[in-house]
C-alpha cells in the first residue's frame, strides 16, 4: 500500500509538471513575432543583417513549433497511458481489497460454522447421554410394570376363588331356605292333622308323655328355625361385605388396566422417539459428511487463493521496475528536450538562470491575466448568484401555486359535497312540499264544504287556514254561521295577505341565516378535515383494542364452554354414583345375612387393598416421570430441530459464499490470462 501512494504521488507531481510545461508551450506559441522581435532588436545594427536574422528566427520559429507539437503529442500520449496504467493499478487495488475482505468475512463464517458445529456435537452428546438415562428409566419403568402385572393377574386369580366360593355360599344357601321351607311346611301338615283329629286330640289330652314330647318337638324346631335365621342373617352379611370387596377389586383392576394401556401408549410414543432421534443422527452424520468436503473445498480454495496472492506480488514488482526504470529514462528526455526547447524558445543559454529570468517575464504577464480572470469570476458568480435566486423565487411561486391548486381542489370537493347535502334537503322538502300541498288541497275542500270562498281559502297559509276552518267550524256547531258575512271574510282575506307577506319576510331573513350557516358549516368541514387524520388513528388504535378484546372474549367463551362439558361430565358421574348408591342398598338388604363369612377374608383384602394402593402410587409416580419425560424429550427434538434448521442456513450461505468466491477467482484468472 505504502508503495502505491507513493506512485500516485509521483505520478500527480508529472501531471502537475505536464501541465505546466503544456501552459507555457501555449503562452510561447500564441506569442506574436513582433514581441520576439521588439525583446531582442539592437538599434546599432543595420537593416539586411536584420531582415536576415527575422527570417532565420521566423524559420527557427517554425522548426520549434512543429517540435512543440510533437512534444504535446508525446506528451499526450504519455497521459493516456499513465491514466491507463493509474486506472489498471487502482482496479487491481479495489479487486484485492475486495478478495481480501471477502477473504477474511469466509474465515470469520468457517470459524462461526466450527463454533456451532462444535456447540451441536456437544449438544447432541449430552442428549445423547439423557435419552440413554431415559431408556435405563424406561426399562426399570417396564420391569416394575411386568412385576405389577403379574401381582394383578394373582389378585385376579384370587378374586376367582373368591367368586366361585360365592358361588358355594349362593348354592348352599338356596338349599337351606329349601329345607326350611320343607320343614315348615311339614310341621304345618302336622299341626293341622293334630287339630282335625279329635281322637288324637282326646289321646294326647288325656297322655300327657304324648303331649309333652310333642312340646318338647316344638320347642326343638323352634330354636333350630331361630338359629337357621342367625345363620342366614351371617350368610347374608358375609355375602355383603363380599360383594362390595368384589366391586373394589374390579374398580382397582379397571384402573390398573388403564395404567398399562397408557404405559403402552407411552412405550409406543418412546419407540417414535427412538425413530425419530435416529433419523436425525444419519443426517447429522450427512451434514457432517457435507461439512467434511466443504472444509477440505474450503482450504483447496485458500491455498489456490494464497498462490494468486503471490503472482500478483511477483507481477506487481516486474511491473513497479519496469515503471520505475521507464520513468526515470523519460524524465532524463524529457527535462533535456524541455531545457532545449526553452533556450531555443527565449533565445538564451540553456543554463537554468537564463531560463528562470526569461520565465519570470512570462509569469508577471499570466499574473495580470490571471488577474483579469479572477475579476471576470467574480461576475460570472455574482450572475450566477443572481440566476439562483430567481430560480429559487421561480420554485417557491411554483409550489405557492401547488399550493392553491390542491386548496381550490378540496373546496371544489367540499363545494360539491354541500351541493349533494343542498340536492338531498331539496328532495325532502319537495316530498315535504308535496304533502302538504294535498293536506292544503283537503282543507280547501273541506273550506267549500263548510262554504267558505275557495279563492278566499286557497290565498290563505296552511296555518292561518287551520284557523279559520276550526273557528267555522266552531260557529257551526255554536249556531253562529248566519252571522257571518262578505265583509269579515275580505277582512280576514287582507289579514292572511298580511301575515303572507310578513311569511315571506321571514323565510328570506331565514334564507339568509341559512347561507350564513352553510358557510359556517363549510368552515367547520374544513377544520373537520384536519382533524380527520387524528381522529382515524384513535380510531385504527380502537380497533387494535377492540380486537384484542374480542380475541380475550372468544378465549374467555371457549374456557367457560370446557367447564360446562366438564360441569355436565361431573352431573352424569353424580347420577351414576347415586344409582350406585342405590343398587349398594338394595344388595345391603339382600346380603346382610352373609356378612360372617366375609369376616375370615378382611385380613386378605385389607392386604390387597394396601399392596393396591402401593401399586397405585407407583404408577402414578411412572406416569409422571414418563411425562415429564415425554415432554423433556419432545423439548430437546425441537431444539435439535431449530439447530439443525440454523445448520442448513449456515451451510447454504457457506455454499453461496464459496460460489461467490469460484467466480471472483474464475474472473481474476481470466483477467490475469
Amino acid at each position: 500500500m505504502d508503495r502505491i501512494n507513493e506512485l500516485e504521488q509521483k505520478i500527480k507531481i508529472y501531471q502537475d509538471e505536464i501541465h505546466k510545461k503544456d501552459e507555457l508551450i501555449q503562452k510561447l506559441s500564441s506569442m506574436d513575432i513582433g514581441q520576439i522581435k521588439s525583446v531582442e532588436q539592437k538599434p546599432n545594427n543595420d537593416a539586411n543583417k536584420e531582415d536576415q536574422q527575422t527570417c532565420i528566427k521566423r524559420e527557427e520559429l517554425a522548426a520549434l513549433r512543429s517540435r512543440v507539437e510533437q512534444l504535446c503529442d508525446k506528451t499526450l500520449n504519455q497521459e493516456s497511458e499513465l491514466k491507463a496504467k493509474s486506472t489498471l493499478l487502482t482496479k487491481t487495488e479495489s479487486d484485492l481489497l475486495k478478495l481480501t475482505h471477502k477473504k477474511d468475512e469466509l474465515i470469520a463464517e468457517n470459524e462461526k460454522l466450527k463454533k456451532q458445529l462444535n456447540d451441536n456435537t456437544k449438544c447432541i452428546d449430552t442428549k445423547i447421554a439423557e435419552n440413554e438415562i431415559c431408556n435405563k428409566k424406561l426399562n426399570e419403568l417396564n420391569q416394575l410394570l411386568k412385576s405389577e402385572q403379574n401381582k394383578t393377574e394373582e389378585l385376579k386369580k384370587r378374586l376367582n376363588k373368591q367368586i366361585e366360593e360365592k358361588e358355594k355360599s349362593d348354592y348352599e344357601l338356596t338349599q337351606n331356605e329349601k329345607r326350611l321351607e320343607t320343614f315348615t311346611t311339614k310341621m304345618i301338615h302336622i299341626f293341622d292333622t293334630l287339630l282335625q283329629n279329635d281322637e288324637h286330640l282326646t289321646i294326647n289330652c288325656r297322655d300327657e308323655k304324648k303331649l309333652e314330647e310333642l312340646i318338647t318337638k316344638a320347642k326343638d324346631v323352634v330354636s333350630e328355625n331361630l338359629k337357621s335365621k342367625g345363620h342366614i342373617q351371617e350368610l347374608l352379611d358375609k355375602l355383603k361385605q363380599r360383594e362390595n370387596e368384589n366391586a373394589e377389586q374390579k374398580y382397582s383392576v379397571n384402573r390398573l388396566g388403564e395404567l398399562l394401556t397408557k404405559n403402552d401408549r407411552y412405550e409406543k410414543e418412546n419407540r417414535d422417539l427412538n425413530q425419530e432421534l435416529e433419523y436425525i443422527r444419519h443426517k447429522e452424520k450427512s451434514l457432517e459428511e457435507r461439512i467434511r468436503v466443504l472444509n477440505k473445498e474450503l482450504i483447496d480454495s485458500q491455498l489456490h487463493i494464497r498462490e494468486l496472492d503471490k503472482q500478483l506480488q511477483e507481477t506487481r514488482n516486474k511491473n513497479e521496475k519496469h515503471h520505475w526504470i521507464n520513468q526515470n529514462k523519460y524524465d532524463e528526455d524529457n527535462s533535456q528536450l524541455f531545457r532545449n526547447s526553452l533556450a531555443s524558445l527565449l533565445q538564451c543559454n540553456p543554463t537554468e538562470i537564463s531560463i528562470k529570468e526569461s520565465i519570470r517575464k512570462f509569469m508577471s504577464e499570466f499574473h495580470e491575466q490571471k488577474d483579469l480572470c479572477s475579476r471576470l469570476e467574480v461576475r460570472l458568480s455574482d450572475a450566477l448568484n443572481r440566476l439562483d435566486h430567481s430560480q429559487a423565487s421561480k420554485h417557491e411561486i411554483e409550489r405557492m401555486l401547488e399550493k392553491t391548486e390542491r386548496e381550490c381542489f378540496d373546496s371544489r370537493e367540499q363545494i360539491r359535497r354541500l351541493e349533494t347535502d343542498l340536492i338531498n334537503s331539496d328532495l325532502v322538502k319537495q316530498e315535504q312540499r308535496s304533502d302538504k300541498l294535498k293536506i292544503f288541497s283537503y282543507l280547501c275542500k273541506l273550506a267549500a264544504k263548510v262554504k267558505i270562498d275557495e279563492k278566499v281559502a286557497s290565498g290563505m297559509r296552511f296555518d292561518e287556514l287551520q284557523e279559520v276552518l276550526s273557528t267555522r267550524i266552531g260557529q257551526i256547531t255554536s249556531g253562529e254561521y248566519a252571522m257571518l258575512s262578505d265583509i269579515q271574510a275580505n277582512a280576514d282575506r287582507v289579514n292572511g295577505l298580511k301575515r303572507k307577506v310578513k311569511r315571506l319576510q321571514d323565510q328570506l331573513a331565514s334564507r339568509e341565516i341559512q347561507l350564513g350557516l352553510w358557510k359556517e358549516k363549510a368552515s367547520k368541514l374544513e377544520d373537520r378535515l384536519s382533524s380527520m387524520n387524528d381522529t382515524e388513528m384513535v380510531a385504527h388504535a380502537n380497533k387494535i383494542a377492540a380486537e384484542k378484546s374480542a380475541i380475550n372474549a372468544r378465549r374467555s367463551e371457549l374456557e367457560v364452554s370446557r367447564l360446562k362439558e366438564e360441569l355436565t361430565r361431573l352431573k352424569a358421574e353424580l347420577l351414576d354414583f347415586s344409582d350406585a348408591k342405590i343398587n349398594v342398598v338394595k344388595y345391603e338388604e339382600q346380603l346382610s345375612e352373609l356378612s360372617k363369612l366375609n369376616k375370615e377374608l378382611e385380613g386378605i383384602r385389607q392386604s390387597q387393598a394396601t399392596k393396591i394402593a402401593e401399586l397405585t402410587e407407583k404408577m402414578e409416580l411412572q406416569t409422571n416421570e414418563d411425562s415429564d419425560n415425554r415432554n423433556r424429550l419432545e423439548e430437546e427434538c425441537r431444539h435439535l430441530m431449530n439447530e439443525l434448521q440454523t445448520t442448513r442456513k449456515s451451510l447454504e450461505q457457506f455454499q453461496r459464499s464459496e460460489r461467490e468466491l469460484r467466480g471472483l477467482l474464475n474472473a481474476e484468472a481470466v483477467n490475469f490470462s
